[in-house]
């Protein structure tokens, strides 16, 4: 996890270039990571790049199924992709998880 908590800090702290290269690093150790991917995801939704959000959020689902901040998250970039209807049913979802009180908040 050492190249993802080097990514974390540099985008945090604004450094894109470097956290995208720590985290390309990350990936080369652990190409299915979710959390890599999740905050990958989390990076291009905020960027204005919902397709390669959702690409990173699908990598990361499987490992990361109880957690709704990722099904709220696939939710928005599906709906800004234009996938409305799918979109919503992610943040349903999400929304769901989140006032049950069994998801999990990684």
């Amino acid at each position: 996890a050492g190249h993802r908590s080097l990514a974390y800090l540099d985008m945090s702290e604004g450094k894109v270039e470097e956290g995208l290269k720590e985290y390309g690093l990350a990936l080369g150790r652990r190409p299915a990571d979710p959390i890599t991917h999740f905050n990958l995801g989390n990076y291009f939704l905020r960027s204005g790049d919902p397709e390669t959000a959702i690409e990173h959020y699908r990598v990361a689902e499987p490992l990361m199924e109880e957690n709704w901040i990722l099904h709220r998250n696939l939710g928005v970039a599906m709906v800004e992709a234009g996938e409305e209807e799918a979109g919503q049913a992610e943040l349903a979802k999400g929304e769901e998880m989140r006032a049950s009180g069994k998801a999990d908040e990684e």
